[in-house]
C-alpha cells in the first residue's frame, strides 16, 4: 500500500499574483486559465485585474459559490521581461462583450480553411464567424467562440474550430478535426491528408488515419495554436503553492 501525505485547504485569503513574460516589447495579449481556492473570491463577488487591462470570467465554482475556476484574459505591457498581474476579490464594471460580429471583423477578409483530402474541403469566412456554434467565454476585452462544419457529405466528418479575438484586434485559433459520432451508421477511419490554412498561409499538413470516435488538433511540435498575425509568445507562470493550495491539483508527494 503506498503511503501519502494529504493537505487541506489554506485559509481563505487572496487569490496569488501570477506572471506573463515575452521576449516581444509592447501590447500584448494573453489568455490563461486561474484556479481558485474556495472562499477567496465570494459567491456575488467579482474578480478585478491589476497588472494588466484584463478580465477574469468566472466559468465553475465551489458549492460555496464561491468562484473556482476562470479564465483570465486581455492585454498587457510587455518591456520584454516579467510582468506580474494580480487577481482579486472585488466589484468591476465590465463593458459590452465581444460577440460573432467581433470575430468576423477581426478576421476581415481572412479565411480558415480545412482540407480533408477527397472527403472534402471546409472553409469558414465572412458573416459564418458572427454565429458561432457555441461561446465559450466573452468579456469586453476577448471572447473564445466554437465554429462547427460537415467535411463534405460524410456522415461522421466534422470540422471545428475555436477563435479567440481580443478587443485589440488579436486572433488566436485552434482547429480540429472530430470523426466521433456513436449512433452514426457505418463508422469507419477517415484516412487522409488533412491540412489548415490560416488567412491564406499554410499552418498545418499530415497525413492522418483517423480511427472513427476519435478527433484530432491540426498542430504538431511545439505548436499549440495558430496566430493570425505572429505569436507574441506569452508565457504564464502560476504561483505553484497557490495552486496546490486550491486542492485542485494532486498534493500528495507534491513538492514545490
Amino acid at each position: 500500500t503506498a503511503s501519502y501525505t494529504s493537505s487541506t485547504a489554506a485559509p481563505a485569503g487572496s487569490p496569488a499574483a501570477f506572471t506573463l513574460t515575452s521576449a516581444t516589447s509592447g501590447t500584448l495579449p494573453f489568455a490563461i486559465g486561474y484556479a481558485l481556492r474556495q472562499g477567496d473570491v465570494p459567491s456575488g463577488s467579482a474578480i478585478a485585474i491589476s497588472g494588466a487591462t484584463a478580465r477574469a470570467t468566472i466559468l465553475n465554482t465551489w458549492p460555496d459559490g464561491s468562484a473556482k475556476f476562470a479564465i483570465i484574459a486581455g492585454t498587457y505591457t510587455s518591456a520584454g521581461s516579467a510582468v506580474t498581474v494580480t487577481p482579486s476579490a472585488g466589484s468591476v464594471s465590465a463593458g459590452a462583450a465581444l460577440t460573432g460580429s467581433s470575430v468576423q471583423s477581426a478576421m476581415g477578409a481572412n479565411t480558415a480553411v480545412f482540407g480533408c483530402g477527397a472527403f472534402g474541403t471546409v472553409t469558414f469566412s465572412g458573416s459564418d464567424f458572427a454565429s458561432p456554434f457555441k461561446t465559450h467565454f466573452a468579456s469586453d476585452y476577448c471572447g473564445e467562440f466554437l465554429y462547427r462544419k460537415a467535411v463534405g457529405s460524410d456522415a461522421h466528418l466534422v470540422a471545428w474550430l475555436a477563435v479567440r479575438v481580443w478587443a485589440s484586434g488579436a486572433v488566436e485559433v485552434l482547429p480540429w478535426i472530430e470523426n466521433g459520432y456513436f449512433n452514426v451508421a457505418s463508422p469507419t477511419s477517415k484516412s487522409a491528408t488533412y491540412t489548415f490554412t490560416l488567412g491564406g498561409t499554410s499552418r498545418f499538413s499530415a497525413a492522418i488515419d483517423l480511427p472513427n470516435h476519435c478527433r484530432t488538433p491540426l498542430v504538431s511540435g511545439t505548436v499549440l495554436s495558430h496566430w493570425l498575425a505572429s505569436d507574441p509568445g506569452v508565457r504564464p507562470t502560476h504561483d505553484a503553492a497557490y495552486l496546490q493550495a486550491t486542492e485542485l491539483v494532486p498534493t500528495y508527494f507534491g513538492t514545490v
